[in-house]
């Protein structure tokens, strides 16, 4: 449930990704606005045998880290059921931008606004509507493509849901990310065979698609992958 304090009326509203029989109700509308986003971070100051390698007196020791802006001024709107990329170099602030509108990240000095269809966004209200994932994939090598579904969806599906809810929302996902083929199929790692880069990612998705998240934060989703494979892989993106 989020709440949204406007002047001295309070509006109530509850975003549902969970009814409807076996679990297939469709996400609800959500649209992300960013307003006038700024971040910012203080340098730590270098070690003491670094200062003396840059002759630096002792005196100067205590000096205070220097401020680096990381963002300034960032404003955009992304629509329910709109595809946006966020390109730009390495160290260019795009996965603190991410961490910084999903909540996951409060080092620094932030300002600016961050709604969620006119709601101010928070951590309660993200974990009901979105997802997130990583651009380091965090898998159990041991464990089939279905086996890894079901172990996430017991963990993170309401518990009115029963068994034959869980199957039908896992094989619901496996279905729309294309990996039928793979199901039975270990998710493998540095010692074990398994999937290949672009299936290994598809996964990663396929768990944070699991509560049907009105909005899905994905941080370099192609990084690491070849040209075919990326392209294969955005297009299976919903």
């Amino acid at each position: 449930m989020a709440t949204n304090i406007s002047g001295s009326n309070i509006q109530e509203t509850v975003i549902d990704l969970t009814d409807g029989e076996n679990g297939s109700t469709l996400p609800a509308p959500v649209d992300l606005h960013v307003k006038q986003l700024n971040y910012a971070v203080t340098d730590r100051p270098g070690t003491w045998w670094q200062k003396v390698t840059h002759l630096q007196m002792p005196w100067e020791w205590l000096e205070k880290g220097t401020p680096n802006t990381l963002l300034q001024d960032v404003n955009f709107t992304a629509k329910s059921g709109q595809l946006m990329a966020i390109m730009g170099g390495s160290g260019s602030g795009k996965t603190s931008l991410l961490d910084i509108i999903s909540c996951r990240t409060s080092n620094g000095t932030i300002t600016g606004e961050v709604y969620l269809n006119s709601m101010i966004r928070t951590q309660t209200l993200l974990d009901t509507c979105s997802g997130y994932v990583r651009q380091d994939d965090r898998l159990i090598g041991s464990l089939t493509v279905i086996e890894t579904l079901m172990f996430v969806a017991r963990l993170k599906l309401p518990r009115t849901f029963t068994t034959d809810m869980i199957k039908h929302r896992v094989n619901m996902i496996i279905a729309e990310l294309g990996l039928r083929h793979a199901a039975e199929t270990k998710v493998g790692g540095a010692d074990i065979r398994g999937l290949s880069g672009g299936e290994r990612r598809r996964v990663s998705i396929g768990i944070q698609l699991l509560i049907l998240p009105g909005i899905l934060f994905l941080d370099e989703p192609t990084s690491g992958l070849d040209s075919f494979t990326a392209r294969n892989l955005v297009k299976t993106l919903p």
